[in-house]
């Protein structure tokens, strides 16, 4: 899934020195620029890649809302 993808994401940026593109080689459908993206949006949102246990909250990895879209009620 989308948010597995990136926990992965989180998980190899911030315990390997693996570049993005060799990342997105390592996981189906992901592109180097895709895990900038989510690792910076992650970082924005206050992931700590130097802690351990490292810290992956459901919110770091979520879908964020879609422009346009109603919100649910």
């Amino acid at each position: 899934s989308d948010t597995a993808a990136r926990g992965a994401i989180l998980a190899l940026k911030a315990t390997t020195d693996l570049s993005s593109t060799e990342i997105a080689a390592l996981l189906h459908g992901v592109s180097a620029r895709q895990v900038n993206r989510v690792y910076s949006r992650a970082i924005k949102a206050g992931f700590d890649p130097a802690a351990r246990p490292l810290q992956i909250s459901d919110a770091l990895v979520a879908d964020r809302p879609k422009s346009g879209s109603p919100e649910e009620e």
